[in-house]
């Protein structure tokens, strides 16, 4: 299953619904927010519910289709994806902070420079 444009379009519309709610709650007396607040909780985590159901698919659909062992990313040096584990090994600074102190990271990440289509290309495996 291939994520398609419509289903990132309701993501996206989702969050904006959200803020839209958040932008125009804080604007009411805060005795009057507890409605917006709910509504803004409940389509946020019902828009995250969607996300991650997505997610789930396009990794189950990888497997089915190219097998278990396709696991190497390919991503940017001097990149930066987040502070959990597997985003910090996907952060391509291996001498930044982020990544002093926590052991080997996962593996499966090589990394090239940005806008350079050959390094990205010569870092591929087979894996990829």
């Amino acid at each position: 299953m291939k994520m398609k444009k419509t289903d990132i379009g309701v993501v996206v519309f989702m969050y904006l619904v959200c803020g839209f709610f958040y932008y125009h709650m804080t604007k009411l007396k805060a005795s009057s927010q507890t409605y917006p607040r709910f509504t803004i909780i409940l389509l946020f985590g019902l828009t995250t519910l969607y996300l991650v159901q997505m997610i789930v698919a396009a990794r189950k659909y990888g497997v089915e289709k190219y097998g278990p062992k396709k696991y190497h990313i390919v991503t940017a040096k001097s990149s930066f994806h987040g502070r959990t584990f597997g985003a910090m090994s996907a952060t391509g600074q291996p001498d930044n902070a982020c990544q002093i102190g926590f052991g080997p990271m996962t593996d499966g990440f090589s990394y090239a420079e940005y806008n350079d289509l050959e390094a990205f290309k010569s870092a591929c495996t087979e894996d990829t």
